[in-house]
């Protein structure tokens, strides 16, 4: 009997631990939109979330040529889908390097990259 409780206890944790583990996940897409003749990056996140609160896209770092342009840093989700940013980050020329990292607050990231056209 003994032996019964302790497998199913040894169960019911890994059980438990594989669910949040489940339940936390990376972005899922990152889409930018630059415009030149104003300078603002428009960013979309894409992650899918049941709680904004709890889950959510916590910190969002943005490059531009390789040095950072600005670095945002959240303690919600706008919304269940995903979020939303605008940032004004200046002008730049064709060929300029715009990366931007997304970093969810219970696990993982992820990078979409642009090149000014």
């Amino acid at each position: 009997m003994r032996k019964k409780t302790s497998m199913i206890t040894i169960l019911t944790v890994l059980f438990l631990v594989a669910a949040s583990y489940a339940a936390a996940h990376p972005p899922t897409s990152i889409e930018l939109d630059y415009s030149r003749d104003d300078g603002i990056l428009g960013i979309w996140i894409g992650h899918v979330v049941g709680n904004t609160s709890s889950h959510f896209i916590e910190e969002v770092e943005v490059k531009v040529g390789g040095r950072e342009a600005a670095e945002l840093r959240y303690a919600s989700q706008g919304d269940r889908s995903g979020e939303r940013i605008v940032v004004t980050i200046g002008r730049f020329a064709p060929g300029t390097r715009i990366e931007v990292k997304a970093e969810c607050n219970r696990s993982g990231n992820m990078t979409g990259v642009l090149v000014v056209e």
